[in-house]
């Protein structure tokens, strides 16, 4: 495996870089160059594992998106059956209604009382 090793890479420091420049200075000469590799590695696995905590964030959002849609379908489909049962409760209200209705009529009939 043959890689390009000849090739190098610097850069210089600006104003803005103090605190970077405060740290590198308290290091030996000898240790700059393998630190500036490893903080360089470090923000780079950073950056790498940024996207894939974005990604992860992403899908964990859309299945969130799909577990409410799940449980709106859920909560429509209970109402649905709610309703049902509401309606054949109301049948059997108004037959009930109906029943005390003619057993009260017939009561107040059986005394001689006709309520029209």
């Amino acid at each position: 495996m043959e890689s390009n090793w000849k090739k190098r890479y610097s850069f210089r420091l600006t104003e803005n870089d103090l605190e970077l420049y405060n740290y590198l200075e308290q290091l030996p000469n000898n240790k700059r160059s393998e630190t500036i590799r490893s903080l360089l590695k470090l923000a780079y696995k950073q950056i790498h594992d940024g996207d894939i905590q974005q990604f992860h964030k992403s899908l964990l959002n859309e299945l969130a998106t799909i577990k409410e849609m799940q449980l709106n379908v859920l909560e429509k489909i209970e109402k649905g059956i709610v309703l049902d049962k509401r309606e054949n409760g109301d049948r059997e209200d108004e037959i009930s209604e109906r029943a005390v209705a003619d057993t009260a009529d017939a009561f107040l009939a059986s005394f001689g009382v006709e309520v029209d």
